[in-house]
């Protein structure tokens, strides 16, 4: 909800209220005085920050106001800065809801995209062991089903002959010498032949025989390379095999991620292939090498692959090299951590409302760590169990920003050691953006062509956007084509631009119009100084704020 609808929905509720919590005091017995009791100060019961120390009348609403005596509960609670009071009741009426925080592990899904590959360690490549005419293929086409020892091919060879009737002789001729007939019979299952053929060919007594290639494993044939007829050498492909009945899911992991990944982690696949299921795996292998250019790491999971149909339909339901992405579930060790819901961004610096006594709530800005599905780590800024604001939160906000209350101070920032590092290039990349960026914020439509066909290429650790367009007609295209690369190059420059004190990233509240389907807020880089918007120019120059990490 914005700041411009919550406000006046705050107000209309707050008059009702107030109206009725006023006629309510003004209609019932005055409590009894004692000698301690006396008012603090007089407030309008519509407008908290309107107080007096006499009575009077709102100089907004012109109702009269009401004393607040000092055995209130929230009296004093606005003596420390950014608390906003609300008048008993109010809470209520707004939906104000509060929940203590505490230490609790912090779950996030990574979503990921990858490829679904085979078992590399079920694959195979049936290649001729020695030279040979294919006489048969009792296999003739890609994609079939082959179960282990099937015949594959058949192969007759001169010199597979000749050590067939060596073995021959040696084990049905007269004086038998042992250690000859186990040297012939171990060349021969060098040149694949199995105990049971050898037996079967000495039994025959022919002079020629034609050799069965029979498959490794059982699997689907992903290659075929000869047909009948074919004359072929030692060492050529014939086949290749691999077995589907399990496949991998291989992904890449950036190195901020890594720390979070583990071996048996739960992993939801979804492939155009197989519409409207999510197929479940589980991680099994993260490799340790990391690209240098991605900055991320293979990871592997471990997807069964069961025979759907019948019959001639009958096939392995996920095909293979097909592309795919999924949800990998984390979780970190219990951490300190905020709903998300009770985090607001005014000038894009988070902050959270603190319940301090009925009625009586802190501004507090607040320092963030990792994001959870549903809850942020906190860094600093809070202590184990203070209730926060989780409804309500933006209501109340605008109640601070009309009473004019200052921004409260943002909590220590981590020490500079603790920053991640520049990436190679960055720093060359991003002060070539802010030049676009500062060209677009001066209206200066030339300036911008110029800075967007100088602007180098994208370091391989921010990804792939499209970039500002050199062709732009005017300067509404020209910031239509650049919000896209600025985004999201200010949002994965955000954790190391402290860094670099030379650069701001800044955050717009108000882009929705820059362009179809423009995020309600933007980011971009500029230089050091005061706000330049460059989605604007001299229509809002000013408009944003600084986003700090």
């Amino acid at each position: 909800m914005s700041l411009s609808r919550s406000i006046p929905l705050f107000l209309a509720l707050a008059a009702g209220l107030a109206g009725g919590w006023f006629l309510r005091a003004s209609s019932s017995p005055a409590p009894p005085a004692t000698a301690d009791r006396r008012p603090l100060y007089y407030q309008s019961p519509m407008h908290p920050w309107v107080k007096s120390d006499r009575p009077g009348k709102c100089t907004i609403c012109g109702m009269d106001l009401v004393p607040v005596f000092n055995d209130s509960p929230s009296a004093g609670a606005d003596a420390a800065p950014n608390v906003v009071l609300l008048p008993a009741g109010a809470p209520a009426v707004i939906g104000v809801q509060t929940e203590a925080i505490g230490r609790a592990p912090l779950r996030r899904t990574l979503r990921v995209a990858g490829t679904i590959e085979d078992d590399n360690s079920r694959h195979r490549i049936i290649a001729a062991r020695f030279e040979g005419r294919i006489e048969r293929l009792h296999i003739n086409f890609e994609g079939a089903e082959v179960p282990a020892s099937a015949p594959l091919a058949d192969i007759t060879s001169v010199s597979l002959n000749t050590r067939l009737g060596e073995y021959r002789l040696l084990s049905t001729g007269p004086g038998r010498d042992p250690a000859a007939l186990r040297a012939a019979a171990s060349r021969l299952r060098q040149l694949g032949l199995t105990d049971e053929q050898m037996r079967a060919f000495a039994a025959q007594g022919e002079q020629s025989w034609t050799v069965p290639i029979l498959a490794p494993i059982g699997g689907t044939v992903v290659k075929q390379s000869v047909y009948e007829g074919a004359y072929v050498k030692e060492g050529d492909p014939l086949f290749e095999l691999a077995d589907f009945s399990a496949m991998w899911f291989t992904f890449d992991v950036y190195e901020k991620d890594l720390a979070d990944i583990r071996a048996g982690q739960h992993v939801r696949v979804r492939t155009p292939s197989v519409p409207g299921r999510e197929l479940s795996a589980t991680v099994n292998f993260i490799n340790p090498n990391l690209g240098d250019a991605a900055r991320s790491a293979k990871v592997r999971a471990i997807l069964p692959n069961p025979l759907i149909g019948e019959g001639a339909a009958r096939r392995r339901e996920l095909l293979h090299r097909l592309s795919a992405e999924a949800d990998v579930e984390l979780d970190a060790a219990p951490v300190l951590a905020v709903p998300r819901s009770a985090v607001i961004w005014p000038g894009g610096a988070p902050r959270v409302f603190v319940e301090k006594a009925a009625g009586a709530y802190e501004r507090r800005a607040v320092r963030l760590g990792r994001a959870g599905d549903d809850r942020w780590e906190v860094l600093a800024g809070l202590a184990e169990g203070e209730r926060v604001v989780t409804q309500g939160g933006v209501l109340l906000d605008g109640q601070a920003q009309l009473a004019g209350q200052d921004d409260p101070a943002a909590p220590p920032g981590l020490p500079p050691a603790e920053l991640p590092p520049v990436p190679p290039g960055a720093e060359i990349f991003l002060a070539a953006l802010a030049k676009v960026s500062d060209a677009l914020a001066a209206d200066d439509l030339a300036a911008f062509r110029a800075a967007a066909v100088a602007l180098p290429a994208s370091p391989e650790t921010l990804g792939k956007e499209s970039r500002p367009d050199p062709q732009a007609a005017d300067l509404r295209a020209a910031r239509a084509s650049f919000l896209p690369l600025s985004v999201a190059a200010s949002r994965w420059a955000l954790p190391f631009v402290p860094r670099l004190p030379a650069l701001r990233v800044m955050r717009c509240p108000m882009t929705q119009s820059v362009a179809p389907g423009a995020p309600g807020a933007a980011e971009w880089v500029q230089a050091a100084g005061d706000v330049r918007n460059p989605y604007f120019g001299a229509e809002m120059l000013e408009c944003g704020g600084e986003v700090r990490p």
